[in-house]
């Protein structure tokens, strides 16, 4: 075939010999010797080299093989480690957080030390509509709550029992409003106001 190929030119070859590289009773190669230089003919002796050499071969591309496949597992433990670690983080974040809000309300903080608290983790500018479509709470300053009190009446058209987004065109900001529900009944919104989606 290598012949065939244009690799080898099958008049230069004078004996050939072909050894199987087995692994556990597999092949998984062979090992084959062309002589192509030697009028001599190819002896017993060198088929018995040649199946030495091809167990120490077989050996070599096994162990060969096994090390890319430790590097390619050693680079998926790697990864795994990555998403348990984040994971881990995550857990700690949320358990910080959560925590932190219920020593709040068992110190008897007001809503408005618990939204400027929420706004400081979330950096985002937050308000809360009531079911009277009231702000009753916000952390907005001066001139942001100007422009909110402009985009109330938008923002109250795309309140419902789900997560909803408003964008206003004008002001190029939107706002992402989230039901508060106690007992699946809406009590109200919390809404933050973003510069993206």
């Amino acid at each position: 075939r290598l012949a065939q190929n244009g690799n080898v030119n099958s008049s230069e070859i004078n004996g050939s010999i072909c050894c199987p590289l087995m692994y556990h009773n597999a092949p998984i190669g062979v090992l084959v010797i062309d002589n192509m230089y030697s009028k001599s003919p190819l002896l017993e002796k060198d088929v018995e080299f040649l199946e030495a050499i091809s167990v120490q071969a077989t050996i070599a591309i096994v162990n060969a093989q096994n090390y890319e496949n430790q590097i390619k597992n050693n680079q998926k433990l790697k990864e795994y480690n990555k998403i348990i670690e984040t994971q881990r983080n995550l857990y700690k974040y949320s358990n910080d957080v959560h925590k932190k809000f219920t020593d709040m309300v068992l110190n008897g903080s007001t809503v408005t030390d618990i939204i400027y608290e929420v706004k400081n983790i979330i950096n985002r500018d937050i308000f809360i509509i009531d079911l009277l479509n009231n702000i009753t709470y916000h952390t907005f300053d001066g001139e942001d709550y100007t422009v909110l009190k402009k985009s109330l009446p938008n923002i109250l058209l795309h309140l419902n029992n789900e997560n909803t987004e408003y964008c206003d065109t004008e002001s190029n900001i939107f706002y992402h409003m989230l039901p508060i529900m106690i007992n699946k009944e809406t009590i109200g919104w919390l809404c933050l106001k973003s510069k993206t989606s």
